[in-house]
């Protein structure tokens, strides 16, 4: 049975790499193939590496504790991708659960993902193990915490299989890729900012010391630190923990059987007919954006219909869900280069604590946000809009629209974000003009995203079953230029407001001449597009209704 599923999981791939935009899923797996066979290695080399060394100990604690939460959490994110996920898709097989959970656990192990897992875990336990008895120790610890990792994320999956059907499982999924890459990114500028204040490498020693007293009480650290305490000679210890990760190993096993056969035997009841019901109720109802609802006459013209229809996408489309997490990457940037305690010292700005480089950046990125691509993500519904657009004014109401959208949901943060820390640094004027650059910055930005747009439209999949399960567009390195070409080009439009900031000290005066100047760069931007887009709708109604 295990050699049926491992044969079964090497054919899904397989045909996955079949069928339109192929090319991509080639092209990705084998750039998946070929960084693995320089990760793996130097992965392995440079934690081995550290035997002998004063951290070795929290080093193999933290990295247990790191494959556990990346085995819970990248599954829930990957649902759909791999079809083996899914108990849903196998319950029409002849197997018993107990069978089942035996192919399922060989598919679980057949792949990159373990084998990284199996050989950074082992890369780990050689920089902590001293003497033959901990090297066995440590080889035990190794299977212990690889089902300790596969049995957690085959029951926290199987457990949310319903859920992660639905839309609000989607959503699931968006949020947590969105509380890692936030977690990644936090801990990135922790690190840069420990070095840059001085702390060097005892602070960051001092930290994940730290971090490791508190995993330690954790199974997989439990796992981790019987290696260590074998390595000192406490074999007594040692036996304990390890016995401890091995109950919670079983246990793990016990409770997927367990969630296996309820999925089984348990109708779906993700797609019932109740919750078409209500959402039928819902969508008959006057028009809401976020919760709350507006009178009719509010949305008489067709940018604000534009703008409440694409407020609406945002709450429901976990595609653009998706797009929120870019706007946490400037929050950080913004608060840890404007406090005091948190910026070691940096680009100039308009005042200390102050600096005008990010709010630049923020609303750069605010700009991208409402109008980089803004017909991709309306795929072959767009021929609606373009069935209704008789001229380019048409057009340019609805690029205002999304614009709209776009500024609603990101100058309020930025605005309330700089409010509070001009009220905590005691500096008003430069917080106002700070956010007066973010609009100008955002007008800047979203004129010449709106402009590509129409110029280069790239279509987004719609997968049902994950959002983050896409093979891609096949047009990533291209889009991803574009945008770079857009953010220079905003920069140099931004240029001129740039300097007025820096050389001219009267902050209303500035403050409305900056807004004025960005309120001109997103109508000449949006005028652009229109005329252009209005000429060019048939190709790009052609290019984003297309399959991918």
């Amino acid at each position: 049975m295990a050699w049926l599923f491992v044969r079964l999981k090497l054919r899904l791939i397989a045909g996955g790499l079949r069928g339109p935009g192929r090319g991509g899923r080639i092209a990705g797996l084998v750039a998946a193939l070929l960084t693995m066979l320089w990760v793996v290695p130097l992965g392995f080399l440079l934690l081995a590496a550290q035997h002998g060394r004063a951290g070795a100990d929290n080093l193999i604690v933290l990295v247990y504790t790191a494959f556990a939460v990346g085995w819970l959490v990248l599954p829930l994110m990957t649902f759909g991708a791999d079809e083996t996920l899914d108990p849903a898709r196998l319950a029409l097989l002849p197997l018993r659960p107990r069978e089942l959970a035996g192919g399922l656990l060989a598919a679980a192990l057949t792949g990159f993902g373990p084998i990284l897992t199996v050989v950074l875990l082992t890369g780990s336990m050689v920089a902590a193990a001293r003497g033959p008895v901990a090297v066995l120790v440590g080889l035990a610890a190794v299977a212990i915490e690889l089902v300790i990792c596969v049995a957690a994320s085959r029951a926290l999956v199987t457990a949310l299989s319903s859920l992660l059907r639905s839309r609000r499982g989607r959503d699931l999924g968006v949020a947590i890729s969105g509380l890692l890459v936030l977690g990644i990114y936090a801990v990135t500028l922790t690190f840069q900012r420990a070095a840059m204040l001085g702390h060097g490498a005892a602070g960051l020693g001092a930290g994940l010391a730290g971090v490791a007293r508190i995993a330690r009480w954790a199974p997989p650290g439990m796992t981790a630190n019987a290696v260590v305490q074998a390595s000192a000679g406490r074999y007594g210890p040692a036996v304990l923990e390890l016995g401890a990760g091995a109950v919670t190993a079983a246990l793990g096993l016990w409770l997927w059987l367990v969630l296996l056969r309820r999925a089984l035997e348990t109708a779906d009841s993700s797609t019932q007919s109740a919750g078409r019901r209500r959402d039928r109720r819902r969508a008959a109802r006057p028009v809401p954006a976020f919760g709350w609802r507006a009178h009719p006459r509010l949305w008489s013209s067709r940018a604000l219909t534009t703008a409440g229809r694409e407020l609406r996408y945002y709450r429901r489309d976990p595609r653009r869900k998706q797009q929120l997490v870019s706007l946490a990457m400037p929050v950080f940037i913004v608060v840890a280069d404007s406090v005091p305690g948190l910026r070691p010292g940096g680009p100039g700005g308009s005042a200390p604590g102050l600096p005008t480089w990010p709010a630049v950046f923020a609303g750069a990125i605010a700009g991208m946000f409402s109008a980089a691509n803004q017909f991709g993500l309306d795929g072959s519904a767009l021929w609606l809009t373009a069935a209704a657009t008789t001229r380019w004014q048409d057009l340019r109401a609805d690029i205002a629209g999304k614009n709209l959208a776009g500024a609603v949901i990101t100058i309020p943060v930025f605005g309330l974000l700089y409010l509070a820390l001009g009220l905590w640094l005691h500096a008003p004027g430069p917080a106002a003009r700070a956010v007066a650059m973010i609009v100008c910055a955002f007008g800047a930005t979203s004129g010449v995203a709106s402009i590509l747009s129409v110029l280069n439209p790239v279509p987004i999949p719609d997968r049902r079953a994950n959002v983050f399960s896409s093979p891609g567009t096949g047009q990533g390195c291209l889009a991803g230029l574009m945008t770079l070409a857009g953010l220079l080009a905003a920069l140099v439009l931004l240029t001129p407001a740039l300097v007025l900031t820096a050389l001219w000290r009267a902050p209303l005066l500035v403050g409305v001449l900056v807004l004025g100047y960005g309120a001109l760069l997103a109508w000449a931007g949006r005028w652009a597009a229109a005329v252009i887009g209005f000429r060019r709708m048939p190709e790009i109604l052609a290019t984003v209704s297309r399959p991918v």
